[in-house]
């Protein structure tokens, strides 16, 4: 159930906000959980978590009736079984550079899932030059339920910073286009930038705790600055 409401809500164009777990710890995952976020986010990708601790933390954060999207650290067939084995709700997959990728994710989702495959969020990752150059088939295959901009990857491909004006033009172009053709897109936020992403069309916004926390002092502080 936790699943199918997930696709709908990626889907529905309402802003959605997917909190990074920052690591292995159930008990983190539980208040994040409570925190009113639609979902949270572990990453298997750049963090070293072990099946095991996938289960308890997809646990912690079901027990308060929060979804899970994991990122996989490949996108092979056989260990995305596993990962899906786990009982999380959704995939972001990264390296996605064209609708075959997303086709074989899909397909492998059916595999492993049967019947329940169909309430099994994805989320495609853009984040190398090949993918933004596909970036209309990707919208168009209508395979992946949002798309998450990588602006770091993206950038470290054109030799520059994320914060360079060349990589967000490129970001802003990608959004206006996903936009275009009735997807929902979006990339990592802070409480700084995400207004100013939000106005631009955003509407998937990826957030990791020390961001969360930099912008609460930030907060505190000038509330008590003087």
């Amino acid at each position: 159930m936790l699943a199918g409401t997930l696709r709908q809500k990626l889907r529905s164009g309402t802003p959605f906000f997917a909190l990074h777990s920052a690591g292995a710890n159930p008990d983190l995952v539980e208040l994040l959980a409570k925190s009113g976020a639609d979902a949270v986010y572990l990453d298997a990708e750049r963090s070293p978590l072990d099946l095991g601790q996938i289960v308890a933390m997809r646990r912690a954060a079901h027990a308060v009736g929060c979804p899970v999207l994991l990122r996989p650290h490949s996108d092979n067939a056989a260990e995305l079984v596993r990962y899906l084995d786990t009982g999380v709700d959704g995939l972001i997959c990264p390296r996605i550079e064209s609708p075959a990728d997303l086709v074989a994710i899909r397909e492998t989702i059916r595999y492993a899932r049967g019947k329940a495959a169909d309430n099994t969020a994805l989320v495609a990752q853009i984040e190398s030059a090949a993918a933004v150059e596909a970036r209309a088939a990707l919208f168009a295959a209508g395979t992946a339920d949002a798309f998450f901009l990588g602006p770091n990857d993206i950038a470290w491909g054109m030799g520059l910073e994320a914060s360079a004006e060349e990589v967000q033009a490129l970001l802003r172009l990608t959004l206006r286009d996903g936009i275009q053709a009735g997807r929902t897109v979006g990339l990592p936020v802070d409480p700084a930038s995400v207004a100013e992403w939000h106005e631009q069309g955003a509407r998937y916004f990826s957030v990791r705790l020390p961001a969360v926390f930099k912008g609460l002092m930030q907060q505190l502080q000038a509330a008590t600055a003087g």
